[in-house]
């Protein structure tokens, strides 16, 4: 039975404090042979710089019980892909190393209108607590666009001015919406600073699909473009993150070849390509990833 993560922060605590103590409180040691002794001099600091030195470790104290609770929290906050009415949706996510830390990958699909669908996938910078905080100011943000805007580039322009007065974060998203109309599903995408969306169609070669708009949260008056494109059935359109690409062995890279070469070698079916890929990528990087990863991927059924 393992020890509970409170009372392993407790401890740490208590550790942490009683190191803190040791560096300010003198104390008597005994050097040399034992014919000669001294005592070192106590160097004694004020009541003030021991209590603000105590609290200091106390806060770190804090923050790493804090950080070690918030993998397991972040871990239900993913969301499973919902079943789509005319649509198969598959996701994945796979944290960065032991998942003891958690990083800024996200994805989110959602229903906005009848025959009507929100897919998005991004990556916020950097990891811990506060890369989480943004992750979700920045899915609640996409979903309070979303309805009642329906273009992709507006509603990352929207995303875009929020984190410039919220945070001094970055992160990139692509975002598609999905629409049926009588002759067929309609996608319009846009990406930002993000890997493009891969369409898969028949036995060709994937295509990069959507607009292209910077970084989002670094440019003042940054814009961003839609691009759309009708599905046919069969069609499967998958999103990465550059967790994918960028995953390293050593000095090599998983790169966008290997990625390409494994999608044209696999089933075109969203719970198969997405089940291949990410473990393609795991098994580059000997089961160990050095950054998150997520995936997505939609497809149009065939009847």
């Amino acid at each position: 039975m393992g020890v509970p993560a409170a009372m392993r922060a407790t401890v740490r605590e208590r550790s942490s404090t009683q190191r803190a103590l040791a560096e300010l409180v003198p104390c008597p040691t005994v050097r040399g042979r034992a014919t000669e002794r001294r005592l070192r001099r106590p160097r004694w600091r004020p009541r003030e710089e021991v209590e603000t030195v105590v609290t200091a470790h106390r806060h770190h104290a804090t923050e790493d019980a804090r950080d070690l609770e918030l993998p397991r929290t972040w871990q239900t906050l993913i969301p499973a892909a919902p079943p789509a009415r005319g649509l198969d949706v598959t996701a994945a996510y796979h944290p960065a190393g032991s998942g003891a830390l958690v990083g800024g990958d996200f994805y989110d699909v959602f229903e906005t209108g009848d025959a009507e669908w929100v897919v998005t996938l991004g990556d916020v910078c950097g990891k811990g607590y506060d890369a989480a905080v943004v992750t979700a100011l920045v899915r609640g943000t996409i979903r309070a666009l979303t309805e009642r805007e329906r273009s992709p580039a507006r509603v990352l322009q929207g995303l875009d001015q929020v984190l410039h007065h919220s945070t001094d974060r970055y992160c990139t998203a692509a975002l598609l919406h999905v629409t049926r109309d009588d002759a067929g599903w309609v996608l319009t995408a846009a990406v930002g600073g993000h890997p493009f969306p891969l369409l898969l169609r028949g036995d060709g070669a994937p295509r990069p699909i959507g607009g292209h708009g910077p970084l989002l949260g670094v440019l003042d008056d940054a814009t961003f473009r839609d691009e759309s494109v009708r599905l046919q059935p069969g069609d499967v359109v998958l999103l990465y993150t550059d967790g994918v690409v960028e995953g390293r062995r050593g000095r090599e890279l998983y790169g966008e070849e290997r990625l390409q070469a494994t999608i044209r070698s696999t089933e075109r079916r969203p719970d198969t390509l997405v089940s291949v890929v990410m473990s393609s990528v795991l098994e580059f990087q000997d089961g160990e990833l050095h950054d998150d990863v997520a995936l997505v991927a939609l497809g149009v059924p065939t009847t």
